[in-house]
């Protein structure tokens, strides 16, 4: 049974486009498969979802192309999030969501939403790129490694002063526990200054004292 999750996902964020800033640095849910089968127009996967969901095809259809536009084509997603895919997914599930995509981006399909309104064929090159990077094993093991640990980056997003002070925490907590030690108290001047006050008080008072004898 396919599972709708990202489907579900993707009706809630276009009823509350608020939400695709979240989704952008969350995990992708799971069904993605599914969500890319009803997006490029799949006569089963649009009737099962129909089924799960109570809703029209032309309705699912937009909400699965606003996902994909906002959620995994966003400027700065790695390859795999271009594709709907994590850094665990099948090879072979990979392969498939190249093609679906492209077949979603195709004019053909794209022309049987009566809601199109833009070209989406800006995005072919870089589904295009994207599966070059993950086509082979040998390609995937090297942009895996090239790509930047998440302990450093947590998402592609990250504003640079967000990504800075990610960095110091990742390197350590040394400069961290020095900022935040307790500030070194100022000594006070005062009980100095009353300490001279009073010895030259006494001086006086002495010297007054043996002018009178």
């Amino acid at each position: 049974m396919s599972e709708p999750a990202a489907l579900l996902l993707a009706l809630t964020i276009t009823q509350t486009p608020k939400l695709v800033r979240r989704a952008r640095s969350s995990d992708l849910p799971r069904g993605m498969t599914f969500l890319l089968e009803v997006a490029a127009g799949d006569v089963a996967a649009l009737k099962r979802a129909c089924q799960k969901t109570g809703r029209s095809e032309s309705s699912l259809r937009e909400a699965a192309g606003f996902f994909i536009e906002q959620v995994l084509l966003a400027r700065n997603t790695d390859s795999y999030r271009v594709l709907g895919a994590r850094t665990d997914t099948p090879s072979g599930d990979v392969r498939r969501h190249m093609a679906l995509l492209l077949k979603w981006l195709h004019p053909d399909v794209a022309a049987r939403n009566e809601t199109q309104s833009i070209d989406r064929s800006v995005f072919a090159n870089r589904i295009t790129l994207a599966w070059e990077d993950l086509k082979t094993k040998e390609r995937r093991k090297a942009y895996d490694l090239s790509k930047p640990t998440q302990s450093v980056l947590r998402h592609p997003n990250a504003s640079p002063r967000r990504q800075k002070d990610t960095v110091q925490r990742a390197l350590g907590k040394r400069r961290y526990r020095f900022n935040q030690s307790k500030p070194r108290q100022r000594k006070s001047v005062r009980p100095v200054f009353f300490r001279v006050e009073r010895q030259g008080l006494l001086n006086w008072l002495f010297r007054l004292l043996r002018g009178y004898r």
